[in-house]
Formats: C-alpha cells, structure tokens, sequence
C-alpha cells in the first residue's frame, strides 16, 4: 500500500473502485458474515491483525446497474436460523441451522 497512490481521497471523493458490504457478527462461532455487492456470502474469521476468510459462496445474481456495474443493492435479512435475500428478479432463503 506504501507504494501505491490512493485512487480516493480521504473525503470519498476521487476514482475508483468501491465495494458495499453487509456484515453480521456471530457470536458463538467467533465469525463474520459478509455480503457484498456481488451477491456473495462470505465467512470471515476477523481480527484487528488480520482477515481470514473460511469460505465464500455466490447466493443471488446481482441484477441492478450502478454506474455501469451490475449489483445486489438490497442488504439481507437474518430470521429464525434462515438468510433471505433479493435482487431485482428474486427472493431467496437460505436455511442456515446446520441441519438442527
């Protein structure tokens, strides 16, 4: 990163790429989840040293253009052990009890 000049300025203004994320803690597992604007669900062991990410799933198509790019612009929703999320086309639910 040293090496590197910042493509935004300290205010968010500038070019560049960004990324909108959704993130929940859980609490007994000590992981994230985190789900981004690609429409990927993501399982992160976090840290203040350091990201290490356990897995990572596609679980709904981004289908709504921003500035030339297709994204999942709805964040989830968690209820009752289920993940229920939207694009413009669909809704889905992911159950996530482990089989409980």
């Amino acid at each position: 990163w040293a090496a590197e000049e910042p493509l935004r300025k300290a205010d968010g203004s500038g070019r560049g790429p960004w990324l909108q994320a959704f993130t929940v803690h859980h609490e007994p597992s000590g992981r994230t989840l985190i789900f981004n604007d690609h429409g990927e669900m993501i399982v992160a062991e976090l840290s203040p040293k350091k990201y290490h990410e356990v897995s990572r799933m596609s679980i709904i198509d981004p289908t709504h253009t921003v500035s030339g790019r297709l994204l999942v612009w709805s964040h989830p929703a968690l209820a009752n052990k289920r993940l229920y999320c939207r694009n413009d086309k669909e809704i889905r639910c992911w159950d996530l009890s482990g089989g409980e």
